[in-house]
């Protein structure tokens, strides 16, 4: 028994010192990694006919073979991942975390979180970042609820509505995702549509969700909200011509900002994987909304 415990203070111990190793050697490589704050990432959308896609700490975990709450681990997905990270394209912005040249910018929460990842994460993250390439922040639809100085926060979100001013917009979302029912986040696009799919492993039938929106006109934005999936799917119909906008937690962040909350809560008739089960959702009936859906692709 002794002889058990000290194996296991010693398991803990090395545990310890791997990760203030790591925190030691690739600090100053973390510095190196080009990442634009909000606003500038927002400013730059703005100024273009930019593409954007995302991978957060969840798309990350992917390429390292992880498997996340909504999303099994694919050796397809996870090649589809890195190609966009490192993609080239002038007209395509690849967002990551604006983490790597310090976290003041976030809450205590939030920086614990971020902190953790990084001691855990980095000599991974290291391997498949490409040092030279200048990233966007993936926090443009993060934009409330980690950030600890609020001020900006309305500001940036009037940016984020002039994205879609005046415009034809799809949104392919989880089916109970729900974007902007309940709130005028989109109330300014000319038209919404919807295309719905499933809200867990999404990526088994990516194939079928692209073929559907290829169907669709490329004058539309295509807003995608797919978690994992929606990187590597905006990815494919970027390729073949279509605008496409990663936007990931925009509309849970608007509901949280809306509400003037401080931590995550669930929202009614929303889908939240941080913080709701999927089966508590319940069931949606509104003519409008409903009227938006274009497609189901649930299997």
């Amino acid at each position: 028994m002794k002889n058990n415990i000290w194996y296991d203070r010693y398991l803990v111990l090395k545990d310890r010192i791997k990760r203030k190793k790591n925190k030691l050697l690739y600090f100053n490589q973390l510095k190196k990694i080009k990442v634009k704050n909000t606003d500038e990432t927002l400013d730059r959308i703005l100024n273009g006919n930019y593409s954007v896609l995302r991978l957060g700490d969840g798309e990350l975990n992917l390429i390292f073979g992880e498997n996340l709450k909504f999303q099994n681990y694919n050796e397809s997905l996870e090649r589809e991942l890195r190609e966009v990270l490192i993609d080239n394209n002038k007209e395509l912005l690849v967002c990551l975390p604006d983490i790597f040249n310090g976290l003041d910018i976030y809450t205590e929460k939030a920086k614990k979180f971020w902190l953790e990842y990084l001691e855990r994460k980095i000599n991974k993250i290291l391997k498949v970042i490409d040092m030279e390439k200048v990233y966007y922040d993936t926090q443009i639809s993060r934009f409330y609820i980690d950030v600890s100085n609020k001020k900006k926060v309305k500001e940036r979100i009037d940016k984020i509505k002039k994205i879609w001013q005046g415009q034809e917009i799809i949104l392919v979302e989880g089916e109970k995702s729900r974007l902007g029912v309940g709130n005028d986040l989109f109330k300014n696009a000319q038209k919404i549509e919807r295309i719905l799919c499933p809200s867990h492993q999404a990526y088994s039938i990516i194939d079928k969700i692209e073929k559907r929106v290829l169907k669709e006109n490329k004058n539309k934005l295509i807003f995608l909200a797919l978690g994992p999936t929606a990187t590597v799917l905006g990815y494919r119909l970027f390729k073949k011509g279509y605008r496409v906008l990663d936007i990931g937690h925009i509309d849970i962040e608007y509901e949280w900002y809306l509400k003037g909350v401080q931590e995550k809560i669930a929202i009614d008739k929303k889908y939240i994987g941080e913080v709701s089960s999927l089966e508590a959702i319940e069931e949606y009936r509104d003519k409008e909304y409903e009227e938006q859906i274009l497609d189901k692709i649930l299997n």
